[in-house]
């Protein structure tokens, strides 16, 4: 369950397009992470943890793809920008 009071550290960035983006949060465990919508109209909002999967890449030359919420927001971690927090 989401706390509204719960801090967000944002660990990387995930562009859709010019007017959203996707902050993302991994969890310390490494196996859930977290978005909060950067946008015109949803700016701010956090979703509940979401499953880090790791599914095969579409090239049978490589290996497995880590991919949040695979059945829902589809975001491969090699997509995201990693951001240095300080």
């Amino acid at each position: 369950m989401k706390n509204e009071n719960e801090e967000f550290t944002t660990h990387g960035i995930y562009t859709v397009s010019n007017s959203m983006s996707y902050e993302i949060e991994v969890s310390k465990s490494g196996d859930m992470a977290r978005l909060r919508t950067f946008d015109v109209e949803e700016q701010g909002h956090v979703t509940e943890w979401l499953p880090i999967e790791f599914m095969p890449d579409e090239d049978p030359n490589k290996d497995f793809i880590a991919i949040i919420d695979p059945d829902g927001y589809s975001i491969r971690l090699d997509e995201v920008m990693k951001v240095n927090n300080f």
